[in-house]
């Protein structure tokens, strides 16, 4: 009898392992920063697509491709493909995607919602712009290809969901990657209600007093610049013009990973010098820890 359960054991085995082997496990890495929209934990981010094949599948296919028992790609509410959040404007998750397949997909993302299906009424409210055409990808969406890849896992490197501007490059950055720590400040002006963007101006102090940590101080005011009204927006709650960011360098030989740093977004009158006294600032400190100075 123990012979007898230790061959079949064997045989599962071999068969999970034969059945693993033609799947790669593929971890996206997602920024929303770039979303003209205000996500929280719980917020939809889902990838849509589908597989393309000799078969004739393409990029705007209206199927629903099973990738892996429980894993659906689908170009609407039906995928199951959700990232979940890590931590500030980061989400990740693993998928097993068939080993030497090719698939388009895009982000889809929704803030006010925890989860989507197809029929809802919000179930075409998030969806990110068209990315630059890749080679055998059509359609302006993503491109995954996994034609000549031969390992099980892969990282893909980290995506900025598209809110920026029609036709980006996939790995496109908001900004232009420095040797320093670069910081990416982005906020929401919607709800101030006594801002004017006529008049007005927002930016951000903090760091250090007296001096400078990077591009930062709290005696002198960061400006950030208004974004434009995007072609993308979202959820379709906000124009992207409520919306105003800027990129901070801060040199890695001043901080030490896991060091705290406060801030605060400031309201200054147009014109006037990064020195000038706010017209407001808010009540309390935000903060970020550098994770890194590597």
């Amino acid at each position: 009898m123990r012979k007898s359960i230790f061959f079949v054991v064997t045989v599962m085995l071999l068969c999970w392992n034969a059945a693993n082997a033609q799947h790669v496990n593929v971890t996206f890495r997602a920024n929303l920063a770039t979303v003209p929209d205000t996500l929280g934990p719980n917020s939809v981010v889902q990838i849509r697509g589908t597989t393309i094949t000799a078969a004739g599948h393409s990029a705007d296919d209206a199927s629903i491709d099973t990738l892996a028992p429980g894993v659906l790609l689908a170009w609407n509410g039906h995928s199951t493909m959700f990232l979940k959040h890590i931590e500030g404007d980061y989400w990740e998750a693993t998928f097993p995607i068939p080993a030497g397949s090719k698939i388009a997909y895009k982000f889809f993302t929704n803030s006010a919602h925890d989860t989507v299906y197809s029929g809802a009424d919000w179930e075409h409210k998030g969806w990110e712009d068209n990315i630059k055409t890749i080679p055998g990808i059509y359609s302006g969406n993503r491109g995954l290809d996994l034609t000549t890849f031969t390992g099980t896992d892969t990282t893909l490197p980290l995506q900025f969901v598209n809110g920026i501007k029609y036709g980006a490059e996939q790995y496109f950055r908001p900004y232009t990657e420095t040797d320093s720590i670069d910081v990416w400040f982005r906020v929401n002006m919607e709800g101030w209600e006594d801002f004017n963007d006529q008049t007005q101006v927002v930016g951000v102090r903090g760091g250090v007093s007296p001096g400078y940590l990077g591009d930062l101080s709290w005696d002198h005011t960061f400006f950030l610049t208004q974004e434009k009204k995007h072609s993308n927006t979202g959820q379709c709650d906000y124009n992207g013009k409520y919306f105003w960011s800027g990129h901070v360098r801060i040199p890695k030989e001043s901080v030490s990973a896991g060091q705290e740093i406060e801030y605060k977004f400031v309201i200054m009158s147009k014109g006037d010098p990064d020195d000038a006294d706010p017209l407001r600032w808010e009540d309390s400190n935000r903060s970020f820890t550098i994770s890194s100075t590597k």
